[in-house]
């Protein structure tokens, strides 16, 4: 095992040991649904992704969170520099926490990074991993209409976290159509990328 593999799989076991830790934290202040986080799931699927040298399931979760993160990370900065809300999104994170989920939600900012240099360098081989993005996400947004609650809103899937508003559609079919939206973008773009580079 070279340097560089070495790198990937301590990068791994960060990104895995620190979405178990998300878990185990979302689970003692939310309760069970709070496991389901994509911010959870991204994290405990690229660790081991990059464990297990698995590019197209790194990748998978980049079509899932990568735009979200790109408006969370904006609005991140946006109140870091400016010391005012701008849509609101983070606005949690500079409120009263512990440490511990301050570095879990950091997470945010550099797992994009991190995952797309990887795929720079371990291409898959397919990029039909949409469906897999896809698949997860419509069994998240299953099991947390049947154990979530509009209280804790996790994953937004009960109301909209964002300024836009489509409310002349029913939220259950904006919330999936919007969602599967996101992920073919992102996995056409990827792909796109990935074969050029």
């Amino acid at each position: 095992m070279n340097l560089k593999e070495k790198a990937i799989k301590i990068f791994g076991a960060v990104f895995f040991a620190l979405g178990v830790l998300a878990v185990v934290s979302s689970y003692n202040s939310i309760g069970f649904s709070g496991i389901f986080w994509f911010s959870n799931l991204a994290l405990l699927f690229v660790g081991a992704g990059m464990i297990l040298k698995k590019p197209w399931l790194i990748a998978s979760q980049m079509n899932i969170v990568f735009i979200p993160y790109l408006f969370w990370n904006i609005d991140f900065f946006y109140v870091l520099i400016n010391s005012e809300s701008l849509w609101g999104i983070t606005d949690y994170f500079f409120t009263e926490r512990s440490f511990v989920l301050q570095v879990i939600t950091l997470e945010h900012i550099f797992i994009i990074p991190v995952a797309v240099a990887f795929l720079f360098m371990y291409k898959p081989k397919k990029f039909d991993f949409w469906k897999f993005s896809i698949a997860q996400v419509l069994m998240v947004f299953a099991i947390l209409r049947i154990i979530g609650d509009e209280k804790s809103n996790i994953n937004c899937v009960y109301r909209t976290c964002s300024p836009i508003n489509f409310s002349f559609i029913p939220y259950e079919i904006s919330w999936v159509a919007g969602y599967i939206a996101i992920i073919l973008v992102t996995n056409l773009a990827l792909a796109f990328i990935l074969r050029k580079l």
